[in-house]
């Protein structure tokens, strides 16, 4: 899978953890990144050294859930 697929999943799964934090919810990273990466990809394109691999792009990101709320 591409960077740029890869940075477009992030992306959504930022504005997915920002809206469910203004909501008072407390977010899953892996959870929204598998929610997203599973509309994008489809549930058997989706395994778990993939979440982890977006999950460590989101955090190198150094995206804070702190500064949405």
């Amino acid at each position: 899978m591409g960077e740029d697929k890869k940075k477009l999943i992030v992306q959504e799964a930022k504005g997915m953890i920002k809206m469910m934090c203004s909501a008072g919810m407390s977010p899953n990273i892996r959870g929204c990144v598998r929610q997203i990466a599973e509309r994008h990809l489809g549930k058997k394109l989706v395994n778990e050294k993939l979440i982890d691999n977006i999950t460590a792009i989101y955090i190198r990101l150094k995206v804070s859930i702190s500064r949405f709320v």
